[in-house]
């Protein structure tokens, strides 16, 4: 006989401390070779807890794999965010943030999705290879050393996934 369990928003309106008190317990009952069955919104909580994901849409299964399995056939792009110096003080210090600004657009398929004044925050819309987005963004901070701190760099996650098939299932609704 096989036990399963069926879960639905176990983490729903509960406080950190409880959350990862319940995330352990469910680590253990999976140790023990218990199957677990979890709906849930939170993709961060799926992306700990499980091993398959499947991606609803419309009532039907949009994706199904493994976390890392999902983010790579559904790559959309990476984030890019960049330190940069305080500007304020400097006389030119607007227009040498416009110029990196620019020089994004030039260099990237891109859109800026935050800004404020020592932060940059953009999405690479095309998947490359980390060897060349690293050189790209290794030549700006070249180009903008006075300007540039340092920069990260983060994957596609599981809530794009999610929110990019629910806008194909939309899309496809309305034609």
């Amino acid at each position: 006989m096989c036990d399963v369990t069926l879960l639905d928003e176990p983490s729903a309106g509960v406080d950190v401390a409880a959350r990862r008190r319940l995330w352990a317990a469910l680590r253990k009952a999976l140790k023990q070779q218990r199957s677990i069955v979890i709906t849930s919104h939170s993709m961060d909580e799926m992306e700990s807890l499980c091993s398959r994901i499947a991606i609803m849409c419309s009532g039907r299964v949009g994706a199904l794999g493994t976390p890392a399995g999902l983010r790579a056939d559904h790559a959309a792009g990476h984030a890019v965010v960049f330190k940069v110096k305080h500007q304020g003080d400097q006389v030119d210090g607007a227009s040498t943030v416009n110029a990196l600004e620019s020089k994004m657009r030039q260099t990237f398929n891109c859109s800026q999705k935050d800004k404020h004044e020592t932060m940059l925050h953009y999405h690479i819309n095309e998947t490359m290879r980390y060897s060349e987005l690293f050189a790209e963004l290794e030549a700006l901070r070249r180009e903008f050393p006075y300007l540039i701190e340092d920069y990260s760099v983060t994957e596609t996650t599981l809530e794009e996934v999610f929110l990019s098939l629910a806008r194909e299932d939309r899309a496809a609704q309305d034609v």
